[in-house]
């Protein structure tokens, strides 16, 4: 990662658009560390990325370590060594990319200052809620308990995760309860932050 904070030449990074993960990840870093990335937008996904990629017409793509692993060309690339990993945006490092740094120990590296270190944390969190399942505000409480406890005994369920399984899907769910507050604390946050995310999304 110390490459591309350090390079003269901003190498480019294809993405989908604003507001989407591979975009707010580079933005993360830019803001951070300092990485300088080049955002090459419009591609309708991490296919065509990939894509893009491999023809030489960007440098970098950004996407999800399921993604990742689950499918092609990226199995491929894993076992050619198609590409290097720059940084993951867990909290902790995935044991299948145990090499590559978190975003928040890039942060400790390059002393990112603490307002800075708080925007990155709050736009990187809720990435970590990956698809979550909602209810209409003002459900009632017993009615959300009912939703809660199906959730929970569907996940659990043999064949689901089998199917999950042979699907090459991971299956790493959060409890609505942990969601409820993984929210709420990052939603509270102060003017100052939140006016320096809105900034990062304003082309």
């Amino acid at each position: 990662m110390s490459e591309v904070v350090r390079t003269k030449a901003t190498p480019k990074c294809g993405s989908t658009g604003v507001g989407s993960s591979d975009y707010v990840l580079s933005k993360i870093l830019t803001e951070t560390i300092g990485a300088r990335i080049d955002h090459v937008m419009g591609y309708p996904g991490s296919s065509e990325i990939a894509l893009a990629l491999e023809r030489g017409e960007v440098m970098c793509m950004g996407l999800t370590i399921w993604n990742y692993f689950s499918r092609e060309p990226f199995l491929t690339w894993k076992n050619t060594n198609f590409v290097r990993y720059l940084a993951q945006s867990g909290s902790k490092r995935d044991p299948r990319l145990s090499d590559t740094p978190t975003i928040y120990e890039l942060m400790d590296e390059f002393k990112t200052p603490p307002i800075k270190r708080r925007v990155a944390e709050a736009m990187n969190e809720s990435g970590q809620w990956s698809r979550p399942l909602m209810a209409h505000p003002g459900t009632p409480a017993v009615r959300v308990a009912v939703l809660r406890a199906a959730y929970d005994k569907v996940i659990r369920d043999p064949d689901v995760l089998a199917e999950a399984k042979q699907l090459r899907i991971e299956v790493k769910p959060n409890r609505g309860e942990q969601l409820q507050s993984m929210i709420r604390e990052v939603m509270d946050q102060p003017p100052e932050v939140i006016e320096q995310i809105r900034k990062l999304f304003v082309q």
